[in-house]
């Protein structure tokens, strides 16, 4: 508890008269006075001015009154605290490192002060004392300085013990063992428990649903965790539909299952459809964390037609190394056959090549970020052969690098920045370069406002911006900007599409919906797009 010296002045009740403020900067004297007409007493009034001094850093702040014929209020609010000003008391140094700790220049208020009593708990905790409890004893001011008095209790020091994970109906046990920095028998690390928490909240299995629970084993002195989770649904389906400028409907499915032998593994079909002459069809398998150890693997066949211009098969295979909780490396390899629809002249190829990936994320959590940044990166190497119509042959090699940041960041509690850049570049020994090997810009992924896919470029960056609002946990509402530069055939273009949308997740899983104008600034040439996830 904090305890400062209050002159407290004994005051015989009667009419207040005019009430005269003096020495307030801090706050209106006008918000000060309806202070006083809703106190019970001017006792009550003093201790509530006094509080709203100290909540805001003033802990030498004094009050006094003087009720005559008038009332009048004199407020010395003295200096304004900072964090780097307190002075701990009561403590082990060797435990809590005061000054590391306590290098802040903000003001030092009663949320301030609850904050660094919960640091304490923690570098105790971080020493293998999890179970420690701190109380202020007591809080002076010192000319200068703060000092705060703790009584600690610092219970035993223990080990990780048995670890639990609670909810689980398909998920196996072991393989979210995998994913903990927690060691059963080693010494207790708050730090370890915290990233064990974090790197369950980034896996699309299943999900924690509460903090885990520490408890104290006395027979053995050590810490059990228990961690509470709920599997994801083994049956999902996500769609996207959209309504093109000329009236023409394309969209997009994923059916998949998920997590049927409980480790994690996806197998997911996959089928889009662009307009009436575009079209693909894919299957894909994920197993995370294969065989338990950190690698993620990938395998995907897929076919597609292009506008009816040419038809493409395609094979890949890739693999991703956790290197730490944040941080991933691997690579892809694929092959893949161009032939050309009946009637055209272009040449047919084979295609084999072999893609580098790097990724970065360090988010609040996966689904709904609110605070974070996730980088990907991508350099793609291509060997082509190529078939024309009187046989001969043309080989010759091609280059990609992509890349991808994003950026949430929180605006107090309900307003999110998102924003999203992604710029890329195409080289190749062929001129022109080969249509299928151009990247497709356009639509909900990456330019909201135009067709789907509808550019074909070899160099450019993409930008998104958005701001959204949390109505409730479940529901948000955003307005948007995609901005574009772009090479493409016809030369340099700049490109914008803006618009406004929705997401609302529900027991009945996760739904969005997007009006967006950009290819053409007319509201009756509006592209929609609703999208929904939803299984069993």
């Amino acid at each position: 508890m904090i305890k400062v010296l209050l002159i407290l002045l004994l005051i015989a009740g009667c009419a207040l008269g005019e009430v005269h403020i003096a020495g307030n900067r801090l706050f209106r004297s006008e918000e000060l006075r309806k202070e006083l007409r809703t106190a019970g007493s001017l006792e009550e009034y003093q201790r509530q001015v006094l509080e709203s001094y100290f909540a805001a850093g003033y802990f030498a702040a004094t009050a006094e009154i003087d009720a005559g014929n008038d009332t009048t209020v004199t407020i010395v609010e003295g200096k304004r605290y900072r964090v780097s000003d307190v002075i701990l008391g009561g403590i082990d140094t060797s435990i809590v490192v005061q000054r590391q700790s306590l290098n802040d220049n903000s003001p030092v208020t009663t949320a301030k002060i609850e904050e660094l009593s919960k640091r304490v708990v923690d570098a105790y905790a971080e020493a293998g004392y999890p179970f420690c409890q701190a109380e202020i004893k007591r809080a002076d001011v010192w000319g200068d300085e703060i000092k705060i008095e703790y009584t600690v209790v610092t219970g035993p020091r223990a080990t990780f013990g048995r670890v639990e994970f609670t909810g689980l109906v398909s998920t196996k046990k072991e393989r979210l063992r995998d994913r903990l920095k927690l060691e059963e028998g080693k010494s207790y690390r708050e730090s370890q428990l915290r990233q064990s928490e974090r790197a369950l909240t980034m896996l699309n299995f299943t999900r924690a649903i509460s903090a885990p629970v520490v408890a104290h084993n006395t027979r053995t002195n050590s810490a059990d965790v228990v961690f509470a989770m709920r599997d994801e649904r083994n049956l999902t389906v996500d769609g996207l539909f959209y309504l093109n400028s000329d009236n023409t409907i394309g969209g997009s499915g994923d059916l998949d299952l998920l997590n049927i032998f409980g480790t994690g593994e996806r197998v997911g079909l996959h089928w889009s459809r662009q307009n009436k002459n575009s079209r693909e069809l894919g299957i894909g398998v994920e197993l995370p964390f294969a065989g338990g150890y950190p690698v993620d693997l990938k395998f995907d066949v897929a076919q597609s037609d292009r506008d009816s211009a040419y038809v493409s098969a395609k094979i890949q295979a890739g693999a991703m190394y956790h290197l730490s909780e944040q941080w991933q490396i691997g690579s892809t390899i694929s092959w893949e056959k161009i032939t050309p629809d009946e009637g055209r002249d272009s040449p047919s190829a084979r295609i084999a090549g072999v893609t580098l990936k790097t990724a970065f994320q360090k988010r609040d959590r996966l689904r709904s970020t609110r605070k974070g940044v996730a980088v990907t990166t991508e350099f793609g190497s291509l060997y082509r052969k190529s078939f024309d119509s009187g046989n001969d042959i043309s080989t010759g090699y091609s280059t990609t690098i992509k890349a991808k940041g994003e950026l949430w960041q929180p605006l107090g509690r309900r307003w999110i920045v998102y924003q999203r850049l992604m710029p890329f570049q195409i080289r190749s020994d062929f001129d022109p370069i080969p249509t299928e090997q151009l990247m497709e810009i356009g639509g909900a992924a990456s330019l909201r406002g135009y067709r789907e896919r509808s550019f074909l470029v070899d160099i450019g960056v993409v930008s998104a911006t958005e701001l959204r609002y949390l109505f409730e946990s479940n529901f948000l509402a955003r307005i948007f900007c995609d901005n574009a530069v772009v090479e493409t055939e016809a030369g340099t273009q700049r490109l914008t599409g803006f618009g406004l949308g929705m997401e609302l997740e529900t027991t009945m899983g996760r739904f969005r919906l997007d009006f967006s104008l950009g290819e053409e600034k007319q509201l009756d040439a509006m592209l929609v797009h609703f999208g929904f996830e939803t299984g069993i």
